[in-house]
């Protein structure tokens, strides 16, 4: 019977330490859920108002029914729509919104990356002509230089 003892306090041991992890809180809920007042920019579990503190009792009950965060959610997107959730789904035309920033962002890069590359490479295409015009430029002033002078001196 002693051996026993052991597995069975340690199995009840990690079932009490295990199930906070499970349960789900009005915090956990409530950070996924915009708040319907008309501020439509806060979160409910940060909004101060009414309305907020009446999803927080009613997100709090259907806890103590024993409904999941999920069940909870998605009663509230049949009710109200997914307006109502702070971020969007990622499932069907939502998911435009988690990965158009990342293709933005890469063709952005990439476009950065070929137009740096191309003035490099044209840059170093006008040098020898721009250094040859100069030199060209600097020996015709310096002939009409002296020329002038000479004129001015004669």
């Amino acid at each position: 019977m002693k051996p026993l003892k052991y597995p069975i306090g340690i199995l009840v041991l990690l079932l009490m330490v295990s199930q906070p992890g499970f349960a789900t809180t009005v915090k956990e809920v409530t950070s996924q859920l915009i708040c319907t007042c008309g501020c439509d920019t806060m979160i409910v579990s940060d909004c101060n108002c009414g309305t907020a503190d009446d999803i927080r009792a009613l997100v709090q009950g259907k806890i103590d029914q024993g409904m999941g965060k999920n069940s909870i959610l998605n009663e509230f997107v049949a009710q109200y729509g997914e307006k109502v959730l702070a971020a969007p789904t990622k499932s069907g035309f939502n998911l435009t919104a988690w990965i158009l920033p990342f293709v933005v962002l890469f063709a952005a890069i990439a476009t950065v990356t070929f137009v740096v590359r191309a003035w490099v490479r044209g840059s170093q295409g006008l040098r020898p002509s721009v250094v040859t015009v100069l030199t060209e430029r600097d020996a015709q002033v310096r002939e009409r230089l002296r020329r002038e002078l000479e004129q001015f001196d004669a």
